[in-house]
């Protein structure tokens, strides 16, 4: 079957270490919202990329656990390299939902952002966040804030769905969790839009 040429070509890119129990509902959920699944595996010692592989995804590994920051940066390099239009990231872990990628990637399709942050801060799901995450979280969301002059509430989201714009005008330098804050840095020097849902 043919695509619609007219809808944007959308992958999902999940960064994925040791997660065998949880990646195979990830990528089957994934997949109805979008045109190609792509498992970025970093570097994991279990049966990841083989049950990714199993199911269809395209599965990048590294031979080596190289951080977030550097799983980020492959699945920038992947949607680039497929000439995505919009790129899902969400964790292989399950923390995020697939069956809400169509709410992440809505802003996109009508033309309001660059970035959508699926913010946990948003839904009721933070109740079940300890209190010393939500304040780490809090935290490192009023420093990004303060350095991009937005007003997210949560900056160090995983789960973001990005345009082409943003797709094909970043530079990931960062290895650590520190990517997160530099993406949003990023687009802010650009002048692109960022919502959070």
């Amino acid at each position: 079957m043919l695509r619609d040429t007219k809808k944007p070509f959308t992958i999902a890119a999940i960064p994925a270490y040791n997660e065998k129990a949880s990646i195979a509902k990830i990528i089957l959920d994934a997949a109805k919202y979008v045109d190609k699944v792509v498992v970025l595996d970093g570097g994991s010692t279990d049966y990841t990329s083989q049950i990714a592989k199993k199911l269809g995804a395209i599965t990048i590994r590294h031979k080596k656990n190289l951080g977030y920051g550097a799983t980020i940066r492959s699945c920038f390099e992947a949607a680039k390299k497929m000439n995505a239009d919009v790129m899902v990231i969400l964790d292989g872990d399950g923390q995020h939902d697939p069956n809400e990628i169509p709410k992440l990637i809505e802003p996109l399709e009508k033309g309001e952002a660059d970035i959508v942050i699926g913010s946990r801060f948003l839904s009721s799901t933070i109740k079940k966040m300890p209190l010393y995450r939500r304040f780490g979280i809090a935290l490192i969301s009023f420093i990004t804030n303060f350095i991009t002059k937005n007003r997210l509430s949560d900056a160090q989201s995983g789960f973001r769905a990005y345009s082409r714009n943003m797709i094909n005008g970043i530079t990931i330098f960062e290895n650590g969790m520190g990517a997160s804050s530099e993406i949003l840095i990023n687009a802010m020097k650009r002048k692109l839009r960022i919502k959070e849902v």
